[in-house]
């Protein structure tokens, strides 16, 4: 129990850590800049799409849902292999409950790092692309099509904060499903307790972990209901034009 102990640990320390190397202020430093003096200041993907471009946006998105994905996949396959019990098909649902528990304990410390990185004075990102991550591992067929839903909506709507909320939605909400099915199933055909305890927990971490979210878009929350949260402007011509203006104000700057 004590080396399985040290083990949990481990993950979530180490999981933590990693969440503190912040790709958004890496990428802009390599560029001469610092991402969190331009634009909105957020160290994340739509603040370096807006004022580094489409591309390294792009990359500092692959790299924070890696970030995610890796230390989740490590809790999965740890914690599904060292004395949890092992998988099994419950009431008809296949209860993989212990290997998602790994998964969410080490998504959530992975999370907690980039939102409050000991290495940046405790002021990192809003963990969007990061929560994307762990739902990659988890739901790896549903959270594509959340980004992709996601993606839609923010084009349609200008909306990022709520565009965003809708890509971590989709997988947590099937996760927190399957899994309450499972415990519900296990409790019915009498199995172990152990599983739905185990069960529960991450249903318990899948909720810290969007309500996390919540609180870190807390301001677009409050200017989304007082009609001043500005417009997500990436595709399109809206945000040619945006872009543009921008250029001509910075050569108006240097001008002075």
């Amino acid at each position: 129990m004590l080396i399985e102990a040290i083990i949990i640990v481990a993950l979530i320390v180490g999981s933590y850590l990693l969440g503190n190397v912040n790709f958004a202020v890496l990428i802009s430093k390599l560029k001469k800049s610092d991402v969190r003096d331009v634009g909105s200041g957020n160290p994340g993907t739509m603040n370096m799409i807006r004022n580094y471009g489409k591309f390294i946006g792009a990359v500092t998105l692959i790299a924070d849902v890696a970030k995610g994905a890796i230390p989740s996949l490590i809790g999965w396959l740890v914690v599904g292999g060292i004395g949890f019990g092992e998988s099994r098909l419950i009431g008809g649902i296949f209860m993989d409950a212990p290997p998602r528990l790994g998964a969410y304990i080490a998504g959530f410390s992975v999370i907690l790092g980039h939102v409050f990185p000991v290495f940046f004075k405790f002021k990192g990102g809003k963990g969007i692309a990061t929560a994307l991550g762990v739902g990659l591992i988890a739901q790896p067929l549903i959270a594509p099509l959340a980004f992709g839903f996601g993606a839609l909506f923010i084009h349609l709507t200008k909306l990022g904060a709520l565009g965003s909320f809708s890509i971590i939605s989709m997988p947590l909400a099937v996760e927190a499903f399957m899994l309450s099915r499972g415990v519900s199933n296990a409790l019915d055909v009498g199995q172990t307790l152990s599983y739905a305890y185990i069960a529960l927990a991450s249903i318990i971490l899948i909720f810290c972990m969007f309500m996390f979210t919540l609180f870190t878009h807390r301001k677009n929350i409050v200017n989304l209901f007082s009609g001043t949260e500005h417009r997500t402007l990436i595709w399109g011509k809206e945000a040619k034009a945006a872009k543009e203006a921008k250029r001509k104000l910075l050569e108006e700057q240097q001008n002075l």
